[in-house]
């Protein structure tokens, strides 16, 4: 009885796989995150190109119900909560280590995009197409970021929540790059197919 609890549950109703350190780690990376998001807003431009609302709504709608199960971990004795991986110390420190590394991919594409960058899929008044820093390795390394740090999110927590929030975050994502590139395909012409062939990532670095 006791090796089942030790495994499903931990301190304030955590799993296990979840308590200190490892979340004041995971949830600092993710301020971290977010402030700079904040700080580092460019001003806005005119649009000359956007995706649609209804496909921006569809999109984050799916990004956060699938941040929302990731987030289930932390409610006691919900059926989504069952730990599904083994619990072991290597396995939280990999999936803190993702988590950090993660976050610093989103915020130095970040800095490399600068003013280009926009918070839905458009295209603003005098956008230029970025290649350099990291994306020379992904298309969109911003969303690679993002998409390691809920790896490392689901891997610290082990649970079915987690796994299907990744899942979700992945829909979420992949439909941005999709959005994305079409209005990048459309404004920069031959110079994106040029840089799309040479670059073949779109989402994960040589290989998606």
């Amino acid at each position: 009885m006791r090796t089942t609890l030790d495994r499903t549950s931990g301190h304030k109703g955590f799993p296990q796989s979840m308590t200190a350190p490892y979340r004041q780690i995971i949830g600092a990376c993710w301020i971290v995150f977010l402030v700079y998001w904040s700080w580092s807003a460019p001003r806005l431009r005119p649009v000359k190109q956007s995706e649609s609302v209804a496909s921006i709504l569809i999109t984050n709608l799916i990004m956060w119900a699938g941040f929302a199960s990731l987030a289930l971990g932390i409610i006691r004795r919900h059926p989504l909560t069952t730990i599904v991986l083994p619990a072991m110390t290597a396995r939280s420190m990999a999936g803190t280590a993702l988590v950090a590394l993660g976050i610093g991919i989103g915020i130095w594409s970040r800095s490399v995009l600068g003013a280009n960058w926009s918070r839905v899929a458009q295209i603003t008044q005098g956008q230029q197409l970025v290649t350099s820093g990291p994306y020379r390795f992904a298309r969109n390394p911003i969303y690679f970021g993002i998409l390691l740090a809920t790896c490392g999110m689901a891997l610290t927590s082990g649970d079915l929540a987690a796994l299907l929030g990744l899942a979700l975050v992945f829909v979420a994502l992949w439909r941005k790059v999709l959005s994305e590139e079409r209005l990048l395909a459309s404004e920069f012409g031959e110079q994106y197919t040029c840089y799309a062939q040479r670059v073949k990532g779109r989402l994960i670095p040589f290989v998606l």
